[in-house]
Parts: C-alpha cells; sequence; structure tokens
C-alpha cells in the first residue's frame, strides 16, 4: 500500500507517467513504489525516498515521459536538473 512503501521515507512523491501501469510495473519493483492504471496508456506512481534527487533520478530512469504532483519541492528540483543534464551536452 502507499502508506506502507512510502512510511520510512522523508520524502513521498506522486507522479503520473505516460506509460501503461503493465510497462511501468515491469520497471518498478512492488517494494519501491505503488503503480494505478490511470487509462491505458497513463498511470500514477506513488514512492518515497530520503532525497529529492533520488526521486527525481528514480523516476526519470523509468524511462517515459512523466509529470510530478507532489511534493511541491521536487518540481523544482526536477526543473534544477533537468537544466543542469542541458548543459553538459550542448
Amino acid at each position: 500500500s502507499w502508506a506502507v512503501s512510502t512510511a520510512p521515507y522523508r520524502y513521498r512523491a506522486r507522479f503520473t507517467l505516460h506509460a501503461s501501469a503493465a510497462v511501468v510495473a515491469e520497471r518498478v519493483p512492488p517494494t519501491t513504489g505503488v503503480v494505478e492504471a490511470l487509462d491505458d496508456t497513463s498511470c500514477e506512481l506513488r514512492t518515497g525516498a530520503d532525497s529529492l534527487d533520488a526521486l527525481a533520478m528514480h523516476v526519470a530512469l523509468i524511462g517515459v515521459e512523466f509529470e510530478v504532483h507532489e511534493p511541491a519541492e521536487l518540481r523544482d528540483r526536477v526543473r534544477e536538473l533537468a537544466g543542469r543534464l542541458g548543459r553538459a551536452a550542448p
């Protein structure tokens, strides 16, 4: 459940991922997050981590387009990391 999988972490996060729940579930172990279908082509991921960077990199490495819903400070961190990564490969 959401509470069990995120309780030990400092940050809880919620994302929309633009891939089916089946595809995402293959890439996200059930011990690290809860995946729920929104429709045939998108799903919600609820997960947690002790750092915003860990959350940002974890979801980015799933390999699909996504949106950050919460926490708000994670949206800011993702923007910052995206800028840094973009500048690394001009």
